[in-house]
């Protein structure tokens, strides 16, 4: 989302109370949804959702058809952008991994009963990773299996990380990744390069590509609500 120059926290604004919409009327809606700033253009949003099935999206998309409130905001929201939302990326998310750390600035709010919000910082992206013809869960072992060793050489590895299968291409793997600080991320980066563990499954992972990884979006992110899920669908 491109907002119109100087608006963007007022976009950020509108999103907030989107969140508190959602909670009174979708009982079973996102269970997160992450604001994002870009650390390169001042103008620009990114939201990340995820959604525990397919119709908790749609239901979602169509309250903005036949719920007042939802227009309203939503008439609000296209009155700050330069342009119409753009949708990046949609996934069905398979794995997340996460980790707590003490000191996060947690913000309550009545108008977000079924939500916890918290302000967040640090640095995250999102990445695609092109798997070669019917090697897409290969390779995402191959991902996954990185993880575990990051918490044992790392001082402050990252917060997030969610893995999913992109629906245009099941073959082509999403990662979104949440790192505290740019510290951390580039501590990643070195070990990457320094460890003989990290550039082994590095070389495994390049040998499952059919394209180099493409980093669709680095972010800045600032405001993340979570809820906790109310039924045990597949991850949309």
């Amino acid at each position: 989302m491109v907002a119109r120059e100087g608006k963007r926290d007022e976009l950020l604004h509108v999103l907030d109370e989107a969140i508190a919409v959602c909670s009174q009327h979708e009982p079973d809606g996102a269970l997160t949804a992450i604001f994002h700033t870009s650390p390169t253009d001042p103008d620009l949003v990114v939201l990340y959702e995820h959604y525990p099935g397919r119709a908790s999206l749609e239901f979602h998309r169509a309250n903005y058809e036949r719920i007042p409130a939802y227009g309203e905001l939503r008439a609000r929201m296209n009155d700050l952008l330069v342009a119409p939302v753009e949708i990046v990326e949609v996934g069905r998310q398979v794995a997340r991994w996460t980790r707590t750390v003490p000191g996060l600035r947690e913000a309550s709010a009545s108008s977000h009963t079924r939500y916890r919000r918290e302000e967040v910082e640090g640095i995250a992206f999102v990445a695609r990773f092109p798997a070669l013809p019917g090697k897409g869960q290969e390779l995402l072992a191959v991902l996954e299996e990185a993880v575990p060793p990051q918490a044992v050489y790392e001082a402050d590895p990252a917060l997030v990380m969610d893995f999913a299968l992109s629906v245009a291409n099941p073959d082509t793997i999403l990662f979104y990744k949440h790192y505290p600080t740019v510290a951390s991320r580039d501590e990643h980066t070195a070990n990457g390069q320094n460890l003989p563990g990290y550039r082994d499954r590095r070389l495994r992972m390049n040998a499952l590509l059919a394209a180099p990884t493409e980093i669709v979006e680095q972010m800045t992110p600032v405001v993340r609500f979570t809820r906790t899920p109310k039924t045990e669908e597949k991850d949309q």
